[in-house]
């Protein structure tokens, strides 16, 4: 497996979020030699958070500065909040949170505060809080990769149904109180609201699972008469989608959209059966850790790193498929 960050793919934002200001991090003062960061998942079991894991044990191997403490929450708000709390006991000497939900960690993130652990928010960001401070948030802007898929699916639709005065769209969303699904699906209405031709006939929660939105399509299939497209707020739907659809005989007939880039998707975008996706770099969780290392060993500004997003179409999807930058 390959992967390139592109010249452009990190632009940094200071002076947003929470900052602590000039605290010394409780790590820095005894200059250790090796890092100890705590790294906790909401869940392992999507192939992007599968990916991300993966380069963080390729990392920890060639980098003997630092030391993983990796916890999955198992799809428990409950369980990642008790991973971080054990953490803090360990005790590390920072932590990369990716959080399950944007609100339920903030008391774990304010007695991390108290203990004068900084903590790093990945991919899905939580909600500001005066009293629970961060040192920042590395990741892709979900809203904006929201409104390119809309995009992809609007054009994708033009081009397959010229003809037809509005288009009945099939609309699956993810984890509710997750923000990475609340910012791909405002940015998502955000087109969607804007085109007559668009009429969403159903919206449905598929959990970011495909046997979910297999599930969902099926019943769909049954239920609409006539289906146009459908657009997921991430890819592992958009492949139970096209499941279902290889099952009636209609793989490839109406254009389905996902969100994230993983290869799977990117081949079936390749051979006709997925329109597009938005893809997304895993590294963004290496980025994370040298970020967090950086504040350990001095350099205290607090900001945001937006990591770089590119829709992927019948286009331009080979390349990302040549080069292995499609997870």
């Amino acid at each position: 497996m390959k992967y390139r960050i592109p010249a452009v793919a990190l632009s940094l934002v200071l002076a947003l979020g929470g900052c602590r200001g000039a605290e010394v991090p409780a790590g820095a003062a005894d200059n250790s030699e090796t890092w100890k960061i705590g790294i906790s998942f909401p869940t392992t079991d999507l192939i992007y958070r599968e990916t991300m894991m993966e380069l963080l044990k390729e990392y920890e191997k060639d980098h003997p500065e630092v030391d993983f403490i990796i916890r999955d929450g198992e799809s428990s708000q409950r369980r990642q909040n008790r991973d971080v709390l054990d953490m803090l006991e360990e005790p590390v000497d920072g932590i990369i949170l990716i959080p399950y939900t944007m609100e339920a960690p903030v008391p774990v993130i304010r007695y991390a505060n108290e203990k004068n652990v900084p903590v790093l928010i990945l991919d899905n960001e939580v909600i500001r809080s005066s009293t629970a401070r961060t040192i920042g948030f590395v990741g892709a802007d979900h809203e904006k990769m929201g409104e390119q898929a809309a995009e992809l699916l609007v054009k994708s639709l033009e081009k397959r149904f010229p003809e037809e005065t509005s288009w009945n769209v099939i609309y699956l969303t993810g984890v509710a109180e997750s923000s990475g699904a609340l910012d791909r699906d405002e940015g998502i209405r955000a087109v969607l609201d804007q085109n007559p031709r668009v009429q969403v006939i159903g919206t449905y929660n598929g959990e970011f699972t495909d046997e979910k939105a297999q599930s969902i399509m099926e019943d769909c299939l049954n239920v609409y008469p006539e289906i146009h497209g459908v657009i997921c707020q991430n890819d592992l739907m958009a492949e139970g989608c096209v499941y279902a659809l290889e099952a009636k005989g209609m793989a490839g007939s109406i254009s389905v959209i996902g969100i994230d880039g993983q290869r799977s998707v990117a081949e079936k975008i390749a051979e006709g059966e997925i329109d597009g996706t938005v893809w997304q770099n895993p590294e963004m969780a290496v980025d994370a850790v040298k970020r967090l290392t950086d504040y350990l060993e001095g350099d205290l500004r607090s900001g945001n790193i937006y990591t770089e997003i590119v829709p992927l179409t019948p286009d331009n999807v080979q390349e990302y498929l040549d080069e292995g930058l499609a997870w």
